[in-house]
């Protein structure tokens, strides 16, 4: 006896074929679309903040103060450092100051952030000391940022005159009251004045308790003698940390979204890591580091840029360069996917039954 053919099967039993055709096709939609969950941004933030989707590159050289206050807020008010109470002041940020020395050729102008023991004189609520910190207006959510700066320097900034430490950093932040759980999220590269040849980085998803990667890059250099460009590039497949041309650290991960996510992305991480997934504001901040600081030190920056990404995710170069009509948000795209698999398979189900 011959094998019966397909067609054979779906005439003996035509109403249980189109009834498995039409849960197959059930099964396939439903997968396409848990898949495209997967792929698009999680959540929003509670506060509903303002994402930075123009096409256009912003930069600044902070000569210009009304130009900086633009898309950077001077972010006024008290924080508590890793135990020590310090005051933001706007005095304790100097625009379009002489930066002449430490190797430069000619005298640039930029951005000095100072750091002192004054936050009892200067600050209403008894802070110990008082500094400068610059806070971007609205929120990213991947790209590129740079900062050219000279980290640590100053007066008192050099190990040989004290015993404690300040903290130069460039990161990306998100505050707990802010986030969609109440975590803080982070990803930050700093230099520490009592080792100026080292840069820190690190990437904080949840609770900083457990969820922290951390990494050093020891150089040949003193940091804080010269100007370097800190670059942070943010993707939702990695993270890379750049010192002018050299590549410090690439963090390979998945974004990772707290709560009915967690399970799923930790039973399978094998591309990595856990990385943010909730836009994040640019910080440019000098702050003690762990103990009371005594000394006055400086944070120079010349030049701060920040890029959108433009290629898809999956790509394992990034480009950060945009074009006209580019949005930084990727999750039209992501909607835009799920659409057209779903209509393919709508499409495919719809022949198979005309065909029977």
């Amino acid at each position: 006896m011959s094998e019966l053919s397909d067609n054979d099967v779906f005439r003996c039993h035509p109403s249980l074929s189109i009834k498995s055709i039409a849960w197959l096709c059930f099964v396939l939609i439903a997968r396409s679309a848990s898949i495209e969950q997967e792929n698009v941004l999680c959540p929003s933030l509670r506060s509903g903040p303002t994402l930075y989707s123009s096409s256009d590159i912003f930069s600044t050289d902070f000569t210009e103060q009304n130009q900086v206050q633009s898309f950077l807020s001077e972010n006024y008010g008290r924080v508590n450092t890793d135990g020590v109470l310090a005051c933001r002041r706007s005095d304790h940020l100097l625009y379009n100051t002489s930066m002449s020395g430490a190797g430069l050729e000619t005298d640039v102008r930029g951005l000095r952030i100072v750091m002192d023991n004054n936050g009892g004189a200067v600050c209403d609520h008894n802070s110990e000391i008082a500094t400068g910190h610059l806070l971007t207006r609205f929120y990213l959510q991947e790209g590129r940022i740079d900062l050219t700066a000279r980290m640590g320097y100053g007066p008192d900034a050099a190990p040989r005159y004290h015993s404690e430490d300040s903290f130069s950093c460039l990161g990306l932040y998100v505050h707990q009251s802010v986030s969609q759980h109440g975590y803080r999220n982070e990803i930050s590269m700093c230099v520490s004045s009592k080792d100026p040849s080292t840069v820190r980085m690190g990437v904080w998803n949840g609770s900083p308790a457990d969820q922290e990667e951390a990494r050093q890059a020891k150089t040949s250099m003193d940091l804080s003698q010269a100007f370097h460009t800190y670059s942070i590039e943010w993707t939702a497949s990695r993270v890379r940390f750049w010192l002018d041309d050299l590549k410090l650290w690439d963090m390979p991960g998945q974004r990772f979204c707290a709560g009915v996510h967690a399970a799923k992305i930790d039973a399978g991480m094998s591309q990595g890591r856990r990385l943010p997934y909730e836009p994040m504001s640019v910080r440019i901040i000098l702050r003690p580091l762990g103990i009371r600081y005594k000394a006055t030190t400086y944070m120079d920056a010349t030049k701060f840029s920040y890029f959108p990404l433009v290629q898809a995710e999956e790509e394992s170069e990034p480009v950060f360069h945009v074009s006209a009509g580019t949005s930084l948000t990727t999750e039209g795209l992501g909607k835009a996917r799920g659409l057209g698999n779903l209509w393919q398979l709508l499409s495919m189900c719809v022949i198979i039954v005309y065909f029977i």
